[in-house]
């Protein structure tokens, strides 16, 4: 027997898809049969035991602690304890004071360093692409690296996990989504003009985001 989220929709076929944290979503037109459905998972059993298991594998290995290893801005960096007042990059650490819980201290870390970064290169962008935005706000979002509503844009402070070209990258397709309310193909005619290896860093992004889950 498999767990699974039964989404239903108007869509023509069914699909299933593993999430970041190993549960199982499957997507089915609304009028297929329960029992089609639960046939069609069956048939792909073997599939998703595979896939749910690297995952967990993958979360198990990216869950924080002393000594655990995450990128910020792309470079690798240890976690460790320290006697300073607030976390803090040095080098190939994070410094994170004494007593004080990692995740919280990280997320505070990411968050000064998403403010201090990503408004300021989302300006520069934007210039380059004549595009105009209202405003910009940073979250700890883990489940959307960006989003963007009419011309107010949302980044997640765990962007900074990426490297320069990756944020790069989320911030052209917010932007873009000023101009085109959808991924239609003018959408991503937009974002190819100014990022044309956008495929690299959506690849980028995925292995990033079982990072992210460690800390929801």
């Amino acid at each position: 027997m498999i767990d699974y989220n039964l989404i239903r929709s108007k869509r023509k076929t069914i699909s299933i898809i593993v999430k970041n944290d190993a549960s199982v979503e499957v997507r089915a037109p609304l009028k297929m049969k329960q029992s089609e459905i639960e046939a069609f998972v069956l048939s792909k059993h073997k599939w998703i035991d595979k896939s749910t298991a690297k995952i967990r594998e993958l979360n198990t290995k990216h869950q924080l602690a002393l000594g655990s290893v995450i990128p910020l801005f792309g470079l690798e960096r240890t976690i460790i304890y320290a006697d300073v007042k607030e976390p803090v990059i040095a080098d190939d650490k994070i410094l994170i004071p004494l007593g004080k819980d990692i995740k919280s201290g990280l997320l505070s870390l990411l968050k000064t360093a998403a403010q201090g970064y990503i408004p300021n290169r989302t300006a520069e962008i934007s210039k380059t692409m004549n595009i105009q935005y209202s405003s910009i706000l940073i979250n700890s979002a883990s489940t959307h690296w960006g989003s963007c509503t009419a011309d107010r844009i949302h980044f997640s402070c765990l962007l900074m996990l990426a490297d320069k070209k990756t944020i790069d990258y989320v911030i052209i397709h917010e932007l873009s989504h000023i101009l085109h309310h959808n991924h239609s193909p003018l959408f991503w005619e937009e974002v190819e003009k100014y990022c044309p290896d956008f495929s690299i860093h959506r690849q980028k992004l995925k292995a990033f985001s079982y990072i992210a889950q460690g800390l929801k």
